[in-house]
């Protein structure tokens, strides 16, 4: 990387100028949520984060590793898609109302599973 010249804060800086957003990557257990676009809120459920705000993560639904796909618009989103096919939709004031609903991953609170509670978010 010294041969590339990522060592030199000029060009680290220059290179990474037009880059609006890194994902975030969180571990929870052996859950990997990935945060690819953040909004601010000041709603108490939000922790933070809101219009805009998505995540996702993998993890069986129904028997099938699936792909829940987190976000937060006018209210709280979950979506969850085997492949191309959207297997379940649920809307909700907050992220824990919307995990308690689907009723997976209990031992994880939904602000958790969003990854808003993060500190990196």
């Amino acid at each position: 990387m010294v041969v590339m010249g990522f060592d030199d804060e000029i060009i680290t800086n220059e290179l990474l100028s037009d880059i609006l957003f890194i994902p975030i990557f969180i571990r929870m257990d052996r859950i990997l949520i990935v945060v690819s676009q953040i909004g601010i809120s000041s709603h108490k459920g939000y922790y933070g984060a809101g219009l805009g705000f998505l995540s996702t993560l993998i993890t069986k639904y129904k028997g099938k590793q699936s792909l829940f796909i987190q976000s937060i618009e006018d209210n709280c989103n979950l979506d969850v898609y085997d492949g191309d096919i959207n297997q379940y939709h649920n809307e909700g004031i907050t992220p824990d109302e919307i995990w308690k609903s689907i009723n997976i991953l209990n031992k994880f609170d939904g602000a958790a599973l969003f990854g808003i509670t993060n500190s990196y978010i």
